[in-house]
């Protein structure tokens, strides 16, 4: 066990807590599984519900509590939420943590899984934490056990433990321009930008290179960190190469793109040269954490 787990009363005080509007969350597992879903409000205390769909299905994953270590919110002012989330990331990564996936057929009824309209954005209304390599961070706070219990992303959570109040104090502090990041004196910085990931529909994992490397035991993928949105983008403007935890980017790498707002990426810099399909990097950021915090707009 990774983390400890939090209480069944804390798990049911901090899901009451969670704003209005919020459709999606990650919770994450007492082994460092990332489960991310639409919450269902089952009525069953202990026992959360969370889901997602396809084409053809819903699937639903019932959450024990004294399973859960913590509670990511997806805060944001667009009425569709994060977007539906894929059940890859429910499904598989329940299945593999031992929950049951459970099919919902939905024929007939309006279509969760509607595609975005043209130009829609998620906009965050909350400094929100939309990925975290808790693990690394944990580490880096005298072990895992020494952080504490749960954490949830919400700004109206004053009580929110250690956990994270590090990822932000971490994302708030040694920010570097993209373009001279390669060049700065420390290991480890902040990035400010938006964030597009390759396309590695047809990548292979590799240990040394690529969209996708095998990196302490999980796959990483590659993303563009960009100073500014596509629609405000000069021609050679410059850019970061940032890999990302496959499994602990909770709300999909395809939903990153539609973030309306500047990303902050707290990662570790690594001085190895990669060749992209965007040109040479001159080095690149294993990212750690990565959220939205309202006043970088």
């Amino acid at each position: 066990m990774l983390f400890d787990p939090m209480s069944p009363d804390e798990v049911d005080a901090y899901l009451d807590l969670i704003p209005d509007g919020v459709q999606t969350v990650t919770m994450i597992l007492t082994d460092g599984t990332f489960l991310t879903g639409r919450l269902v409000l089952s009525g069953v205390p202990e026992r959360p519900i969370l889901e997602a769909f396809d084409d053809s299905y819903g699937y639903r994953v019932i959450v024990p509590s004294h399973r859960i270590a913590g509670i990511l919110e997806q805060v944001t002012t667009n009425p569709s939420g994060t977007g539906p989330p894929s059940p890859s990331l429910l499904v598989d990564p329940a299945t593999r943590a031992g929950l049951a996936a459970l099919p919902i057929e939905y024929a007939g009824m309006i279509n969760p899984g509607a595609k975005w309209r043209t130009g829609e954005r998620i906009q965050y209304g909350l400094d929100t934490i939309i990925y975290v390599d808790a693990e690394a961070i944990s580490a880096r706070s005298g072990g895992l056990r020494g952080i504490g219990g749960g954490f949830l992303a919400s700004a109206s959570v004053s009580w929110a433990p250690r956990l994270l109040s590090k990822v932000e104090g971490l994302l708030k502090h040694n920010e570097f321009p993209i373009g001279s990041h390669c060049g700065a004196p420390r290991a480890d910085l902040t990035l400010i930008g938006y964030v597009e990931f390759f396309d590695v529909s047809n990548a292979t994992p590799s240990a040394e290179h690529g969209p996708l490397l095998e990196l302490e035991g999980a796959i990483w993928v590659a993303a563009a960190v960009r100073r500014s949105p596509s629609w405000a983008r000069r021609q050679n403007e410059p850019w970061a190469l940032c890999y990302f935890r496959r499994d602990r980017i909770g709300i999909g790498p395809a939903n990153w793109e539609r973030i309306g707002q500047p990303v902050r990426v707290y990662g570790d810099k690594q001085p190895q040269e990669e060749q992209t399909s965007l040109g040479l990097a001159r080095c690149h950021l294993k990212a750690r954490a990565a959220g939205v915090l309202i006043a970088d707009e």
